[in-house]
């Protein structure tokens, strides 16, 4: 979808827009948008997602968590490790 408005875009580049090419553009962002947050949909609420690890087993994962992305990779996919290496690690100044 992103591709196709880029796309409009550039067929307009450089000068001014009808009041029907407005209105088609429009909708099609419209359309992105809708897409885009019907993916950010959280699955899970913050009920589901719970801490098992304890004092003596710290290292426990927690309950709800299926999927974790770093960087737009898979960092955990179905409950289970990718060994995907994205992200920077965060250093105390």
């Amino acid at each position: 979808m992103v591709q196709e408005i880029v796309d409009v875009a550039r067929c307009f580049a450089g000068r001014e827009l009808t009041e029907g090419e407005g209105k088609v553009l429009s909708l099609l962002c419209a359309a992105a948008l809708d897409s885009w947050q019907a993916r950010l949909r959280p699955e899970v609420t913050p009920e589901q997602v719970r801490d098992l690890s304890e004092y003596t087993d710290s290292v426990k994962k927690p309950a709800g968590i299926r999927h974790v992305l770093v960087g737009g990779t898979f960092a955990l996919k179905d409950g289970a490790a990718t060994g995907s290496r994205t992200g920077t690690v965060l250093k105390k100044v």
